[in-house]
């Protein structure tokens, strides 16, 4: 049997592709590892250089924050769709993280699940700790005092501006330690306060990399040789 690609490939958009292809133009992302400087394109948008193995989950997040940054600066973007953004961004990168754990280390069915539920836009909730307690990640690590609040508020005006456009409730007074904070007002927030949630989110998801990558090791070689190159 003989399959003819080049066939395949010059078929029109509405006439039926075989299950095993999959076109080259859709659902990729393309990207230069910053750690061996390998191209690669895959489906979706995080995944592991094929290369040196590193997860690119923190260096795709910085080139979103990057983004954010640009808007806010320009005047494209609201500082408070920009927190949304940014604290959406890093939920999503850090999820992975935890799905990449569930799906690589043998667990039970019911760790599994608990880990498969795992949200990462609220610092109190027990994903920070449970992280930590199983797999010895720290997203916090070196974030105290004074940041930690920060973050914390912010993550809670987040919730604000995208469920309840932006109107003070008493889950915000309740939880966001915020003593200005009156039920029924708006939310105003200004553009240091979304660069400042950036930068600490960015610190966290370095947190995350890097423990994820004491587990689960890169091949040193492709890096090392970047390193001599570079």
């Amino acid at each position: 049997m003989e399959i003819d690609m080049a066939s395949v490939v010059e078929q029109s958009a509405d006439e039926p592709k075989p299950d095993f292809y999959y076109s080259a133009e859709s659902q990729q992302t393309r990207y230069d590892c910053e750690h061996c400087g390998e191209f690669n394109d895959i489906r979706g948008l995080y995944g592991y250089c094929a290369s040196c193995g590193w997860r690119n989950n923190a260096q795709m997040l910085a080139l979103r924050f990057s983004e954010i940054r640009d808007a806010l600066n320009g005047g494209q973007t609201r500082p408070e769709n920009a927190v949304g953004q940014s604290v959406a961004s890093f939920d999503s990168a850090a999820r992975d993280f935890a799905t990449q754990l569930v799906n690589r280390i043998p667990m039970k069915g019911p760790r599994k699940a608990e880990l498969s539920r795992l949200v990462f836009h609220d610092i109190e909730s027990p994903t920070f700790r449970r992280l930590k307690e199983f797999f010895d990640l720290d997203p916090l690590r070196g974030i105290q005092g004074a940041d930690t609040r920060f973050i914390k508020l912010m993550m809670e005006r987040r919730h604000v501006y995208e469920h309840n456009a932006g109107v003070i409730d008493q889950r915000y007074v309740d939880r966001s330690g915020d003593e200005e904070a009156v039920v029924g007002n708006l939310l105003r927030e200004d553009r240091e306060n979304a660069h400042r949630l950036i930068s600490l989110l960015s610190r966290m998801a370095a947190n995350l990399d890097k423990d994820f990558h004491e587990i689960f090791v890169p091949t040193s070689w492709p890096i090392e040789e970047y390193r001599d190159r570079e």
